[in-house]
């Protein structure tokens, strides 16, 4: 019995047309979206992470030590360039912030290549966030661009834009 017959052998005419695409095996075969909860996992870890750079500041905030303020500073400056220079290089090597890599899954291109780091920094972040800023539409789209991932293909509005998906690593 082939697809789209029932046991009478009746063709079903609301059954979609298959066809074989070359070459499709190869690269998707083992590609398997990120699950949605590890996506959000992945993105509290990471704000987690740029909260706890700011744990000096806290501390000192309300000092009146000059001295206590410029360490603060320093050292949450400091911290907070190597949490950048961290991710910027695990996103360049293979499309995972340190909480994607925690939780293994990447950033890929649609058709499953490596994603340059150009079009993850200016495509997924820098013009969502863009949008995000303009005013009455800037709340719509930052609400909406999370609110993406509950489609079937699992993909943000800055996904969508930057041609991108998330694959278990």
């Amino acid at each position: 019995m082939t697809e789209g017959q029932d046991s009478n052998n009746a063709v079903n005419p609301y059954q979609a047309p298959q066809s074989e695409i070359e070459g499709s095996e190869s690269v998707n075969a083992e590609q398997v979206l990120a699950e949605r909860g590890t996506r959000l996992g992945a993105a509290i870890l990471d704000s987690l992470f740029f909260i706890l750079v700011m744990v000096p500041i806290f501390f000192i905030i309300e000092s009146n030590d000059d001295t206590a303020i410029t360490i603060a500073v320093s050292i949450t400056a400091i911290a907070a360039i190597v949490l950048i220079g961290f991710n910027l290089k695990f996103l360049y090597q293979n499309g995972q912030t340190i909480a994607k890599r925690i939780l293994g899954i990447k950033i890929v291109r649609t058709d499953g290549e490596r994603c340059g780091l150009a079009r993850i920094i200016f495509l997924r972040n820098f013009v969502i966030g863009l949008l995000g800023n303009i005013p009455l539409i800037g709340p719509i789209i930052s609400i909406a661009n999370p609110l993406f991932i509950f489609r079937g293909d699992r993909r943000c509005l800055h996904d969508l834009i930057a041609d991108t998906k998330v694959i278990v690593a």
